[in-house]
């Protein structure tokens, strides 16, 4: 009877789960194969485990004992290979066809060399396959690695071992070659974090090793920008958030840094609250990281500023201090490559420019405004790193309405006079890009608001095919896409025609009970009716003033 001990350390809790090795984790780890685990640990700080090898590891740490088939000559491993395709022993780093060199020993069987260094003379090459215990058991007793015992032909092989699994036998009539001849014997094999995928890891730490959240959902997977691995831990995970992210670090060697929400995004800037949970030491020893928690504002600014490709366009993210979402990079492309090269675009809530900065590249015009005033400094860097014509960009840090009411209003309804901008020949898009309140400031349309919409000049060169992007969330799963369309209509105070919808896009879904779309839509011609008349009003009434 095997038992595993593991320990899992958060703040100055110690947390202890004793498991036994015919649970669960054992059983589907390593079948019915023998396993010897031996684990040590001593209790310690959380800022003393910062500084340690990653204590997972040895809880990860085994041995399995397998089942090994040795065959002569050497050149028959293509058929004897072909012939066990499926029974072989298959886990990540370990070569289950491997080359093996033997001597003669006493009572005619053979001794197994150790050690991957020139055979010493009198030695025979040998291969050998390990199997799968699940098809091909080793003994529950007896020696860890037991001789082997001398070769002989297959007929004589299946004659001296009649208990073989019916698959083994099988696979064995299947070896075509009459030379082949065949020795068994044992192999124990030692297994570290290293031959385990991330999702193998996280299921033994969270679930295998903890009987007592039998139930405990694996995390899913984690956002990946630059060199930052971002996950979003439930409350259940905090616990295991170190182990969590070593074993993120360990499984992924682009990644540097992993970080974890602490917080919904409750900032007018939209970045999120985030916490560090680990960190490669190379970065540790560059900024003298001696605890996650006590890194300065400084340093901690530049360790999350992240370069990223997207759509053949690199970005510098100040990613602790802006809004970034690479799971968008597909929405990005898709918006930029239908817009051509003579129109113009609006990015009402730019951040550090996915939006702007490729269709500026592309050649449109682009004006691109975000309130975060890091954003905004960080979309001309972005523009000098990928070369875009200061002509062709133009950067604004203001409230997502005046923008509306100010530039977006002026290029719409005066041609960009107060823009000193070139006359618009393609089409004007309006992009707005911030899901979660996005459609809120569609209200500077609203017959109900005083804004320089409502007291619209009168004449005829007033840009009515103007096309909005407009991003947002829907939990009407019944019909994601008319509520999208009726969240528009709502906040702008119009419905629009069927003329007016040109686009309903299911972008992604956030959440189970959640969808982010796009609407691509024109002002209705209630809209423009009223305005004019509004205007019209509005000019007599000046007019009147002015004579009086």
């Amino acid at each position: 009877m095997v038992s595993l001990l593991l320990e899992e350390r958060h703040s100055s809790v110690t947390r202890i789960f004793l498991m036994n090795a015919n649970t669960r984790f054992l059983s589907n780890l390593f079948a019915s194969s023998v396993v010897y685990i031996t684990l040590r640990f001593r209790i310690t700080t959380e800022k003393e485990k910062e500084m340690t090898e990653p204590s997972y590891r040895k809880a990860i740490h085994s041995k399995v004992v397998l089942r090994a088939l040795y065959f002569l000559p050497v050149g028959s491993a293509g058929d004897v290979i072909k012939a066990f395709r499926g029974l072989l022993y298959a886990k990540r780093a370990v070569r289950n066809v491997q080359c093996a060199y033997i001597t003669s020993a006493d009572n005619n069987g053979y001794t197994v060399l150790k050690g991957d260094g020139k055979p010493p003379e009198g030695a025979t090459e040998t291969k050998r396959i390990l199997m799968d215990p699940s098809v091909w058991s080793a003994p529950s007793m007896g020696s860890v690695s037991e001789p082997l015992e001398s070769f002989s032909p297959v007929p004589r092989f299946l004659e001296t071992h009649p208990d073989l699994p019916e698959k083994i036998v099988a696979a064995l009539q299947a070896i075509t070659n009459p030379a082949v001849t065949i020795a068994c014997s044992t192999v124990e094999v030692e297994l570290s974090y290293k031959n385990y995928t991330m999702p193998e890891l996280l299921q033994i730490v969270l679930n295998d090793n903890n009987p007592q959240e039998k139930d405990l959902v694996a995390l899913s997977g984690f956002e990946e920008v630059g060199h930052i691995a971002h996950v979003n831990l439930s409350k259940e995970h905090l616990p295991f958030k170190l182990t969590i992210g070593d074993i993120i670090l360990d499984c992924n060697p682009t990644v540097k840094v992993v970080v974890n929400k602490v917080a919904s995004i409750s900032s007018v800037f939209r970045e999120f609250p985030l916490e560090i949970i680990a960190l490669r030491d190379d970065l540790r020893a560059k900024y003298g990281v001696t605890a996650l928690d006590t890194i300065p504002d400084r340093v901690l600014n530049e360790m999350l500023t992240a370069t990223v490709k997207q759509h053949k366009c690199t970005f510098q993210v100040p990613y602790n201090r802006v809004y970034w979402n690479s799971k968008l990079s597909h929405e990005h492309t898709a918006l930029v490559d239908g817009l051509k090269r003579d129109d113009t675009l609006f990015d009402v809530m730019a951040g550090v420019g996915p939006f702007s900065v490729p269709a500026a590249q592309k050649g449109v015009l682009t004006f691109a405004n975000d309130l975060n005033p890091v954003a905004a400094e960080y979309m001309p860097i972005n523009m000098k790193l990928n070369k875009v014509d200061p002509k062709r960009m133009f950067v604004y840090n203001m409230d997502g309405r005046d923008f509306l009411n100010t530039t977006v209003f002026d290029s719409v309804v005066g041609n960009g006079k107060k823009l000193k901008m070139p006359e618009a020949t393609g089409r004007r898009h309006v992009v707005m890009n911030l899901p979660a309140i996005a459609v809120e400031f569609l209200d500077v349309f609203h017959p109900s608001k005083d804004t320089p919409w409502r007291h619209m000049p009168v004449q005829e060169r007033i840009d009515k095919t103007v096309l909005f992007h407009v991003y947002c969330f829907s939990s009407e799963l019944q019909d994601v896409l008319g509520d999208a369309v009726k969240q528009v209509e709502h906040h702008m105070g119009y419905q629009l025609e069927k003329e007016n919808v040109e686009h309903v896009v299911l972008v992604r879904d956030v959440a189970p009970q959640k969808r982010m779309v796009r609407v691509d839509f024109t002002l209705p011609s209630s809209f423009w009716e009223d305005v004019a008349t509004a205007g019209k009003t509005f000019a007599a009434k000046r007019s009147r003033e002015e004579m009086e």
